[in-house]
Formats: C-alpha cells, structure tokens, sequence
C-alpha cells in the first residue's frame, strides 16, 4: 500500500539501524517486524517510545507468525496496530 511515489520510504535491516535512525529524523509513521536479526521488535518499540519526540507518533507491527500472545503483547504496550503479514499469493 504504500509506495515511494506518495511517501518518503526508509527501510532498515536491523533494529540497531532502526533505533540509530529515529535517534537522527523525525518520522510520521514506523511499522517494525515483530522479529529482526538483532533485536526483537517490542524490545525496538520499547527504546522509540522513550523517546520524546515519539510518545505521540503511531507504531504499527507487522509479523509473519499468527502469534495472538505476541499480538496481545504489543497492543498492550500501547501500539496503534498490528498485522499478520500472510505470505500467500
């Protein structure tokens, strides 16, 4: 849904990446998987909420396991959303 042509996109490999970023450049939106090569993402959404410039901006999770433990757990942590990324085609 979304695209370059209509939103200005940045994309990490690693919640390191992720965490150094936000720290740098205020953004409006940040979907995080739910898991990363070097972190777990509750752990990442955990370090961006400290931060006071994001206590107000949405976080949405995104996971390829149908985890409802996990989904719980995030929303209850206070993210906006969460979606099971179904990899059909």
């Amino acid at each position: 849904m979304l695209n370059q042509e209509q939103f200005i996109i940045t994309l990490t490999n690693t919640g390191e990446q992720a965490i150094a970023l936000v720290h740098n450049k205020l953004f409006d939106l940040i979907i995080i998987n739910t898991v990363l090569p070097d972190m777990d993402g509750l752990d990442i959404y955990k370090i961006i909420k400290r931060i006071d410039l994001y206590q107000y901006i949405p976080i949405i999770f995104v996971s390829n396991t149908n985890d409802y433990q996990l989904k719980l757990a995030c929303l209850e942590y206070g993210a906006d959303d969460f979606f099971h990324q179904s990899h059909q085609q």
